[in-house]
């Protein structure tokens, strides 16, 4: 790695960015679990130290004599808690910034796009404590619901007087959602009906539903969070095919937590 690249890291870590000029508050460093994976093409792989900078303006610029000093004592209190070296300190970070390059360019080609429906449900609710009884009443109150639908009546409207689901109150409304989010039973359900449709009687962990497709997209932009969730998916798969096919050598163990907590 190019040494300039991770001292800027290192600077980043602790807020001091002398194009931005931000005035930090240290947060004590996270010592977390090291796993390294390691092929022969010399792809690496790890969970490494955390250490998080809150920029927060003060009267005060923080000028590089300021980082210096705070750097100094920062990975003094390190040492003294945990044992860790500036070098040390130096490689984990080097490590992590490894990790996120990696990732970047693992999930470059992520699609920013996904087949997403947007539909709304009806839930009762059954326990899996519930009784005969119960399960009876559960199964009579939701096809007394699929009845009323057929007869005409407004989803959102029976959604509301019927449904044990926390969207009862918005008729049922859960948003926007692709592949993967729902389970298997309510999703296998769902992206089989059409716009306006709804479906039969659904069996899942959570009980009865009907569903209604309301709206549909074959190629919905993924926000921000969903986007990530992909990406974060795609890094994971990417590893656990290394860890697979990668001897591993494990290089951490719980011998090497520090007896304070940093910052405790």
């Amino acid at each position: 790695m190019d040494p300039a690249d991770l001292q800027k890291e290192v600077q980043k870590n602790f807020g001091y960015e002398p194009d931005a000029t931000p005035t930090p508050i240290m947060t004590p460093a996270t010592i977390t679990s090291t796993q390294v994976v390691t092929t022969s093409a010399g792809v690496t792989g790890t969970q490494v130290v955390s250490v998080t900078v809150t920029p927060a303006p003060t009267a005060t610029p923080y000028t590089e004599t300021e980082y210096q000093r705070i750097y100094k004592e920062t990975l003094d209190n390190i040492k003294q808690s945990s044992g860790v070296t500036e070098a040390e300190f130096r490689a984990l970070t080097e490590s992590r910034l490894l990790r996120t390059k990696l990732q970047e360019m693992v999930t470059a080609d992520a699609p920013t796009t996904e087949e997403q429906i947007k539909a709304r449900h009806i839930l009762v609710s059954v326990a899996d404590t519930a009784t005969d009884d119960e399960k009876k009443a559960a199964d009579e109150k939701i096809k007394a619901a699929l009845a009323r639908l057929k007869n005409g009546e407004l989803f959102d409207a029976v959604a509301k007087e019927v449904s044990d689901d926390s969207t009862a109150a918005n008729g049922g409304d859960l948003g926007w959602f692709g592949r993967g989010r729902m389970v298997a039973e309510f999703e296998d359900a769902a992206f089989k009906l059409e716009v306006g449709q709804f479906s039969d009687i659904v069996t899942s962990q959570f009980g009865y539903h009907i569903i209604m497709v309301t709206e549909k997209d074959p190629a919905r932009a993924l926000d921000e969070s969903a986007l990530g969730a992909k990406k974060d998916q795609a890094f994971e798969e990417f590893l656990t095919k290394l860890r697979d096919e990668s001897t591993i050598e494990r290089t951490w163990n719980t011998s090497k937590i520090p007896p304070t907590p940093i910052g405790g």
